[in-house]
């Protein structure tokens, strides 16, 4: 079986994992314990805080650990909203099923939910995102990087839009670190999320970067559960392994993944009726492949791939959960994608035979399927 989803999840890479075990034996005790065992834990811990925050460019006592990407999205979304009177939140379309979900809780709540849909080159309409953001606007949330068609948000302009009319700007950093830049979100966004699993990081353990000196004056549940008591020192540290791995290694991996994508689309672009969902090269990442066959669902492609060996998609697997359709299929302006949508991504265990014999698999899936409707 050749993996093919990597936007949905990543092995743990065997980096992050050495230093799990070797955490977990030697460190174990409670770092907030004072005795010399709860010490040397906590030596650790600050360790970690300090080599993630000039990773990030970010003040470590800004950083806090959470479960994962989706609650890192969520207490960031009530944090901020429990620190503004206003009652209107932006949220692109294509946001993760976390983002959803919350906007329904907060429309229930009175809050005004303003969606805004992707325009030209598959990223967020900026044109009526000026148009909308008012001194009535509480919050913007965006992703950096789309996770269904991987388009890199104008993330620069949407902080300055935000900045003049004193708004606050949460990014879902989820799917660009390792990617794109990200040491400069620090300075662009009020918070931050980040996810471990997606980094060849441990599952179970995420981040959020939350810069706003009224946060001591929050009084909320999120705030007791982002501050935490016990920390889980080994899963820490595994994740701060992945992302200094990640960091190092995004230039290299970013020149073969382009290089694979290009093959890999040379590979396929004969397939009749194939539209490849993706931005102009410069605000496009090379790992997620974007694409819809007029005459093929989406789920059928997924189901017909997999018998045949190849892991791939519909789109992102939290969506999957809820049996919803791929958000980014509600955001695009003018096109229905809504069943032929299904998503490749590949990563670090990717090769270019991988990807060669895949795209004869697709052909084959592809010819079959128009002999069928004759």
């Amino acid at each position: 079986m050749i993996y093919l989803d990597y936007a949905a999840t990543t092995p743990i890479s065997e980096t992050a994992l050495h230093t799990y075990n070797e955490v977990a034996n030697n460190f174990f005790a409670n770092s907030n314990s004072l005795h010399d065992y709860g010490d040397q834990a906590n030596q650790v811990y600050s360790l970690c805080m300090k080599n993630i925050g000039e990773i990030l460019n970010a003040k470590p006592d800004n950083i806090y650990f959470t479960n994962g990407g989706s609650e890192s999205n969520l207490i960031a979304i009530d944090l901020l909203l429990s620190l503004s009177d206003r009652r209107e939140i932006i949220v692109s379309k294509a946001e993760h099923n976390s983002v959803h979900q919350a906007m329904s809780l907060y429309e229930t709540k009175g809050y005004e939910i303003k969606w805004i849909e992707f325009g030209k080159n598959y990223i967020v309409n900026m044109k009526k995102l000026n148009e909308l953001v008012s001194n009535n606007t509480a919050l913007v949330v965006l992703q950096h990087v789309n996770g269904e068609i991987g388009t890199i948000q104008p993330v620069e302009e949407v902080s300055e839009l935000c900045q003049r009319n004193g708004a606050y700007f949460h990014i879902d950093a989820v799917q660009s670190f390792g990617q794109v830049n990200c040491n400069h979100l620090s300075s662009l966004a009020t918070s931050f999320s980040l996810s471990g699993h997606k980094i060849y990081g441990p599952k179970g353990i995420g981040l959020l970067y939350f810069n706003e000196e009224k946060f001591d004056r929050i009084n909320s549940f999120s705030k007791i559960v982002l501050e935490g008591n016990t920390t889980d020192l080994p899963t820490i540290c595994a994740f701060t392994t992945a992302l200094e791995e990640a960091d190092e290694r995004r230039f290299l991996e970013e020149k073969r993944l382009k290089d694979l994508r290009i093959k890999f689309i040379h590979q396929i672009n004969n397939i009749k009726d194939l539209s490849i969902i993706e931005g102009k090269e410069d605000i496009q990442v090379p790992s997620i492949v974007g694409l819809s066959i007029k005459y093929i669902e989406g789920q059928y492609m997924m189901l017909e791939c997999n018998r045949k060996g190849f892991a791939i998609s519909t789109g992102s697997a939290c969506d999957v959960k809820y049996q919803s359709y791929p958000k980014i299929v509600e955001a695009i302006e003018g096109e229905d994608l809504h069943n032929n949508f299904f998503r490749v991504s590949f990563g670090r265990l990717t090769t270019e035979e991988d990807l060669s014999n895949f795209s004869i698999v697709m052909n084959e899936i592809c010819h079959s399927s128009i002999l069928n409707r004759r």
